[in-house]
């Protein structure tokens, strides 16, 4: 099998007593502030398969909020996820990795464009989970980013967050439909209770960590 190139940071610039860092969205809607908080001194690319197990570096993913109309669309990952650490849980974040061979976009001067480049990741992931062409929402807005150390798949990997507003709600469609199942469209409020009520009955069904910070921290 061919390998895989992916997109990360060195691990030293996350602080794990902050794992939630926010940005204004309606005044910097291109995210301009990704760059301050990720310096391309800190970039690295490497193989996953070196990646997946080395808390000394961050593998970077553009976590996307999708929603439409006030509603929050949610997700069940199933046990035939990719990544099985992440089986069972319950999802508001959609993406993946960043693949250099995909998603880079190059600077003349050879170094990576990385707003350019993961809104790239974020169109081909939308595309290849939901169905979804870039027209079909509008321009991603960065939400903020997000770096915990709750589990050994945090450890690993940083979010870029991300809200995309769809401009119709049915054009949304499971395309792997054996990995993510139960979808729908819920409030915030609503995904919150479920997931405390998930929790009280240790319903393996509760939402993944990025998506608990998320919803209970952000307005989205």
């Amino acid at each position: 099998m061919k390998p895989e190139f992916i997109l990360a940071t060195m691990g030293d610039i996350w602080d794990e007593e902050k794992p939630l860092i926010l940005n204004d969205p309606l005044a910097d809607p291109r995210g301009a502030y990704v760059s301050e908080v990720i310096p391309d001194s800190k970039l690295v690319i490497a193989q996953r398969e070196m990646l997946e197990s080395n808390p000394t570096y961050r593998q970077i993913i553009p976590y996307v909020i999708v929603t439409y109309r006030g509603e929050i669309l949610s997700y069940r990952r199933t046990s035939k996820v990719g990544e099985q650490r992440l089986a069972g849980k319950s999802s508001v974040g959609w993406g993946g990795h960043v693949d250099i061979a995909k998603d880079a976009v190059w600077n003349t001067d050879g170094s990576l464009c990385l707003i350019s480049t993961l809104l790239g990741c974020t169109n081909r992931e939308l595309s290849e989970e939901l169905g979804l062409t870039s027209e079909d929402y509008e321009s991603p807005r960065v939400l903020g980013f997000i770096a915990g150390s709750g589990s050994e798949v945090d450890k690993v990997h940083a979010g870029v967050v991300l809200t995309v507003e769809l401009s119709m709600e049915g054009r949304v469609k499971i395309t792997a439909e054996d990995e993510l199942t139960d979808l729908s469209f819920e409030t915030q409020s609503d995904i919150e209770l479920g997931d405390e009520y998930d929790r009280m009955t240790d319903n393996p069904g509760e939402l993944e960590s990025w998506s608990r910070a998320i919803i209970q921290s952000v307005v989205i």
